[in-house]
């Protein structure tokens, strides 16, 4: 099976070209479907998921993350503290990790 032959919108990242990888990410800046044109699919960037845990983690909560990534901003514990119900619950982050060799 060709993963090529899948429908472009539901077609891996991996498989699409730069100009397809462009029209997908097309709301974002250039330099997003650039920069994701040059992942490595069959390698982690352990660094980047240590620092997406370490941000996630300098949160208040969970809703100041949802708030940022949906493009409201507050991404830094002290900034945009208008947020008026604060979320109490405990918080966790589970990360899932594809192989075998990066389990041990």
């Amino acid at each position: 099976n060709d993963p090529r032959l899948v429908p472009l919108p539901d077609r891996d990242d991996e498989y699409l070209n730069p100009m397809e990888m462009s029209e997908r990410y097309s709301k974002y800046s250039p330099s997003v479907s650039q920069a994701l044109t040059k992942v490595d699919p069959n390698k982690i960037n352990y660094a980047l998921v240590v620092q997406t845990i370490a941000w996630l983690s300098g949160l208040p909560s969970p809703k100041h993350a949802a708030k940022y990534l949906n493009g409201a901003g507050g991404g830094r514990s002290g900034e945009a503290s208008s947020i008026s119900d604060q979320d109490t619950t405990s918080s966790a982050i589970l990360v899932f990790l594809p192989g075998i060799k990066e389990i041990t």
